[in-house]
Protein backbone atom coordinates (compact mmCIF):
# COMPACT_ATOMS: atom_id res chain seq x y z
CA UNK A 1 0.00 0.00 0.00
CA UNK A 2 1.34 3.47 -1.12
CA UNK A 3 1.35 6.01 1.48
CA UNK A 4 1.36 9.53 0.77
CA UNK A 5 -0.61 12.73 1.74
CA UNK A 6 -1.73 15.63 -1.22
CA UNK A 7 -1.50 19.23 0.35
CA UNK A 8 -4.09 21.53 -0.99
CA UNK A 9 -4.04 24.90 -0.54
CA UNK A 10 -6.85 26.53 1.47
CA UNK A 11 -6.34 29.96 1.03
CA UNK A 12 -5.73 31.65 -2.70
CA UNK A 13 -5.62 35.06 -2.71
CA UNK A 14 -4.59 36.89 -6.47
CA UNK A 15 -3.61 40.20 -7.12
CA UNK A 16 -6.50 42.72 -7.68
CA UNK A 17 -6.77 46.17 -9.66
CA UNK A 18 -9.10 48.37 -7.67
CA UNK A 19 -10.49 52.22 -8.10
CA UNK A 20 -9.30 53.96 -5.12
CA UNK A 21 -12.72 54.99 -4.06
CA UNK A 22 -14.11 56.07 0.02
CA UNK A 23 -16.38 52.89 -0.45
CA UNK A 24 -13.40 50.88 -1.64
CA UNK A 25 -12.15 50.19 1.89
CA UNK A 26 -12.94 46.37 2.25
CA UNK A 27 -11.27 45.68 -0.75
CA UNK A 28 -8.13 47.77 -0.43
CA UNK A 29 -7.41 46.20 2.89
CA UNK A 30 -6.84 50.07 3.99
CA UNK A 31 -8.61 53.16 4.66
CA UNK A 32 -8.45 55.06 1.32
CA UNK A 33 -9.10 58.76 3.02
CA UNK A 34 -6.82 58.05 5.65
CA UNK A 35 -3.92 57.14 3.71
CA UNK A 36 -4.59 59.88 0.85
CA UNK A 37 -4.82 62.53 4.20
CA UNK A 38 -1.81 61.39 5.33
CA UNK A 39 0.62 61.73 2.21
CA UNK A 40 -1.14 65.06 1.97
CA UNK A 41 0.28 66.09 5.53
CA UNK A 42 3.82 64.71 4.27
CA UNK A 43 4.08 66.21 1.33
CA UNK A 44 3.42 69.69 3.58
CA UNK A 45 5.40 68.76 6.09
CA UNK A 46 8.41 67.88 3.87
CA UNK A 47 7.93 70.40 0.96
CA UNK A 48 6.81 73.40 3.71
CA UNK A 49 9.14 75.73 2.40
CA UNK A 50 8.64 75.06 -1.31
CA UNK A 51 4.75 75.94 -2.32
CA UNK A 52 5.15 75.55 -6.32
CA UNK A 53 6.21 71.81 -5.26
CA UNK A 54 2.96 70.99 -2.54
CA UNK A 55 0.44 72.61 -5.41
CA UNK A 56 2.15 70.20 -8.05
CA UNK A 57 1.84 67.48 -5.78
CA UNK A 58 -1.94 67.69 -5.09
CA UNK A 59 -2.94 69.97 -7.69
CA UNK A 60 -6.72 68.48 -8.79
CA UNK A 61 -6.58 65.47 -5.83
CA UNK A 62 -9.91 65.67 -4.21
CA UNK A 63 -9.14 64.35 -0.60
CA UNK A 64 -12.83 63.86 0.57
CA UNK A 65 -13.95 62.34 -2.23
CA UNK A 66 -10.44 60.64 -3.85
CA UNK A 67 -11.04 61.74 -7.21
CA UNK A 68 -8.27 62.95 -9.43
CA UNK A 69 -5.67 61.72 -11.35
CA UNK A 70 -1.92 63.07 -12.18
CA UNK A 71 1.63 61.98 -12.61
CA UNK A 72 3.32 63.82 -9.49
CA UNK A 73 0.45 62.65 -7.66
CA UNK A 74 0.41 58.90 -8.18
CA UNK A 75 4.10 58.64 -7.83
CA UNK A 76 4.23 60.21 -4.71
CA UNK A 77 0.96 58.18 -3.38
CA UNK A 78 2.98 54.90 -5.17
CA UNK A 79 6.30 55.86 -2.90
CA UNK A 80 4.40 56.54 0.12
CA UNK A 81 2.58 53.25 -0.15
CA UNK A 82 5.90 51.57 -0.08
CA UNK A 83 7.13 53.58 2.88
CA UNK A 84 3.74 52.55 4.88
CA UNK A 85 4.06 49.06 4.16
CA UNK A 86 0.99 48.75 2.30
CA UNK A 87 1.12 45.53 -0.08
CA UNK A 88 0.87 47.26 -3.42
CA UNK A 89 1.29 50.12 -5.95
CA UNK A 90 0.06 52.62 -8.32
CA UNK A 91 -0.99 50.60 -11.75
CA UNK A 92 2.33 50.89 -13.90
CA UNK A 93 2.09 50.42 -17.86
CA UNK A 94 2.65 46.64 -17.11
CA UNK A 95 -0.67 46.58 -14.96
CA UNK A 96 -2.27 48.58 -17.65
CA UNK A 97 -1.93 46.18 -19.98
CA UNK A 98 -3.30 43.05 -17.92
CA UNK A 99 -6.66 45.29 -16.96
CA UNK A 100 -7.11 45.36 -20.25
CA UNK A 101 -7.29 42.02 -20.80
CA UNK A 102 -9.26 41.23 -18.67
CA UNK A 103 -11.79 43.91 -18.76
CA UNK A 104 -11.71 46.26 -21.62
CA UNK A 105 -14.00 48.42 -20.21
CA UNK A 106 -12.16 49.00 -16.97
CA UNK A 107 -12.00 52.63 -18.02
CA UNK A 108 -15.36 53.48 -19.28
CA UNK A 109 -16.05 56.07 -16.51
CA UNK A 110 -13.15 57.29 -15.42
CA UNK A 111 -9.31 57.86 -16.41
CA UNK A 112 -5.99 56.81 -14.63
CA UNK A 113 -2.33 57.71 -14.90
CA UNK A 114 0.07 55.07 -14.74
CA UNK A 115 3.10 55.84 -12.35
CA UNK A 116 5.43 55.75 -16.26
CA UNK A 117 6.55 58.81 -17.97
CA UNK A 118 7.85 58.35 -21.51
CA UNK A 119 10.52 60.80 -22.72
CA UNK A 120 11.47 61.08 -26.50
CA UNK A 121 13.77 64.23 -27.10
CA UNK A 122 15.30 67.06 -25.51
CA UNK A 123 13.46 69.40 -27.68
CA UNK A 124 10.56 71.19 -25.66
CA UNK A 125 7.14 70.94 -26.41
CA UNK A 126 5.60 72.79 -23.12
CA UNK A 127 8.08 75.51 -21.46
CA UNK A 128 6.54 74.72 -18.32
CA UNK A 129 8.86 71.10 -18.38
CA UNK A 130 11.99 73.28 -18.87
CA UNK A 131 13.92 72.22 -15.82
CA UNK A 132 12.60 68.78 -14.80
CA UNK A 133 13.58 68.01 -18.55
CA UNK A 134 16.67 69.41 -18.67
CA UNK A 135 17.78 67.61 -14.95
CA UNK A 136 16.06 64.08 -16.28
CA UNK A 137 18.11 64.20 -19.29
CA UNK A 138 21.41 64.45 -17.95
CA UNK A 139 20.39 61.18 -15.62
CA UNK A 140 19.40 59.40 -18.25
CA UNK A 141 22.51 60.18 -19.87
CA UNK A 142 24.92 59.41 -17.18
CA UNK A 143 23.06 56.15 -17.21
CA UNK A 144 23.85 55.26 -20.73
CA UNK A 145 20.56 55.35 -21.71
CA UNK A 146 19.13 56.50 -25.15
CA UNK A 147 15.79 57.74 -26.49
CA UNK A 148 14.04 59.82 -29.49
CA UNK A 149 10.49 60.01 -30.70
CA UNK A 150 11.17 56.81 -32.89
CA UNK A 151 12.48 54.59 -29.89
CA UNK A 152 10.88 56.47 -26.31
CA UNK A 153 12.37 56.13 -23.53
CA UNK A 154 9.38 54.91 -20.62
CA UNK A 155 10.43 54.99 -16.99
CA UNK A 156 9.38 54.40 -13.92
CA UNK A 157 10.37 54.21 -10.28
CA UNK A 158 11.08 57.93 -9.95
CA UNK A 159 11.63 60.20 -6.82
CA UNK A 160 9.75 63.80 -6.09
CA UNK A 161 12.60 66.06 -4.87
CA UNK A 162 12.21 69.56 -4.02
CA UNK A 163 13.95 72.29 -6.36
CA UNK A 164 13.83 75.96 -5.19
CA UNK A 165 14.46 77.60 -8.48
CA UNK A 166 12.04 80.35 -8.69
CA UNK A 167 11.91 80.03 -12.80
CA UNK A 168 10.81 76.03 -12.03
CA UNK A 169 7.20 76.01 -12.75
CA UNK A 170 6.17 72.86 -10.82
CA UNK A 171 9.03 73.05 -7.78
CA UNK A 172 10.08 69.71 -8.24
CA UNK A 173 12.86 67.94 -9.66
CA UNK A 174 12.34 64.13 -10.67
CA UNK A 175 15.29 61.93 -9.72
CA UNK A 176 16.63 58.23 -10.48
CA UNK A 177 17.15 55.48 -7.55
CA UNK A 178 18.70 52.36 -7.93
CA UNK A 179 15.84 50.48 -9.07
CA UNK A 180 14.39 52.98 -11.40
CA UNK A 181 13.62 51.20 -14.56
CA UNK A 182 14.41 52.89 -17.85
CA UNK A 183 13.46 51.05 -21.06
CA UNK A 184 13.07 51.67 -24.59
CA UNK A 185 9.63 51.54 -26.40
CA UNK A 186 9.02 51.19 -29.93
CA UNK A 187 5.22 50.86 -29.45
CA UNK A 188 5.05 54.67 -27.97
CA UNK A 189 7.03 55.92 -31.05
CA UNK A 190 5.96 58.99 -32.58
CA UNK A 191 3.25 58.49 -34.98
CA UNK A 192 1.79 55.25 -34.04
CA UNK A 193 -1.62 54.70 -33.86
CA UNK A 194 -2.29 51.80 -32.48
CA UNK A 195 -0.12 49.71 -29.07
CA UNK A 196 -0.80 46.55 -28.35
CA UNK A 197 -0.28 44.87 -25.10
CA UNK A 198 0.82 40.93 -24.87
CA UNK A 199 0.76 38.81 -21.78
CA UNK A 200 -0.34 34.99 -20.86
CA UNK A 201 -4.05 36.36 -21.40
CA UNK A 202 -3.36 36.97 -25.14
CA UNK A 203 -2.85 40.62 -26.97
CA UNK A 204 -4.61 43.58 -27.06
CA UNK A 205 -4.79 46.69 -29.17
CA UNK A 206 -5.81 50.47 -28.25
CA UNK A 207 -5.80 53.55 -29.64
CA UNK A 208 -2.57 55.49 -28.74
CA UNK A 209 -1.53 59.17 -29.00
CA UNK A 210 1.61 60.25 -29.07
CA UNK A 211 4.09 63.19 -29.39
CA UNK A 212 7.39 63.90 -31.17
CA UNK A 213 9.37 65.97 -28.14
CA UNK A 214 9.54 66.10 -24.58
CA UNK A 215 8.52 64.33 -22.04
CA UNK A 216 4.98 63.30 -21.19
CA UNK A 217 2.58 61.48 -18.41
CA UNK A 218 0.88 57.73 -19.49
CA UNK A 219 -2.70 57.07 -18.77
CA UNK A 220 -5.44 55.36 -20.22
CA UNK A 221 -8.58 57.48 -21.03
CA UNK A 222 -12.53 57.08 -20.68
CA UNK A 223 -12.28 55.95 -24.16
CA UNK A 224 -10.55 52.82 -25.43
CA UNK A 225 -7.70 55.09 -25.61
CA UNK A 226 -3.67 55.70 -24.82
CA UNK A 227 -2.29 58.94 -23.78
CA UNK A 228 1.43 60.30 -24.41
CA UNK A 229 0.75 63.14 -25.74
CA UNK A 230 0.38 64.93 -22.67
CA UNK A 231 2.35 67.67 -21.57
CA UNK A 232 1.12 68.93 -17.84
CA UNK A 233 2.30 66.86 -15.24
CA UNK A 234 0.23 68.34 -12.59
CA UNK A 235 -2.76 68.39 -14.19
CA UNK A 236 -5.84 66.33 -13.54
CA UNK A 237 -8.06 66.60 -16.13
CA UNK A 238 -11.75 67.27 -15.32
CA UNK A 239 -12.90 65.35 -12.24
CA UNK A 240 -13.06 62.59 -13.69
CA UNK A 241 -9.47 60.74 -12.97
CA UNK A 242 -8.88 57.95 -10.49
CA UNK A 243 -5.87 56.52 -9.26
CA UNK A 244 -5.92 52.55 -9.76
CA UNK A 245 -4.00 50.59 -6.66
CA UNK A 246 -3.10 47.28 -7.38
CA UNK A 247 -2.57 44.60 -4.37
CA UNK A 248 0.56 42.75 -4.25
CA UNK A 249 -1.25 39.46 -3.15
CA UNK A 250 0.30 35.85 -4.87
CA UNK A 251 -0.81 32.62 -4.87
CA UNK A 252 -0.13 31.27 -2.10
CA UNK A 253 -0.18 27.62 -0.48
CA UNK A 254 1.35 28.07 3.66
CA UNK A 255 -1.85 26.97 4.75
CA UNK A 256 -2.35 23.11 3.81
CA UNK A 257 -5.41 20.64 4.61
CA UNK A 258 -4.58 17.01 4.38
Amino acid sequence: MVNYVEFKPRLIKYPKAIVIAPEAESVLGFNPKEVYNQAKEKIEKDFKENSKAIKSLTNGIDFKELTGSQFFWNNYLNNFFKEQGINGRVMDLNDLGKIYSYDENFFDNHYSDTINLCLRSEELSWNNNKHILEDLVKQVKSRGKSFSPKNPLIMQNIDLVSDNNSNNFYGLLLKLREDSILENDERFAFGKKKIQFKNELGNVEKNLWTKKKDLSRVYANLREDVYSNYDGLRISIGGNGRVVFVSDEVANSQNFKS
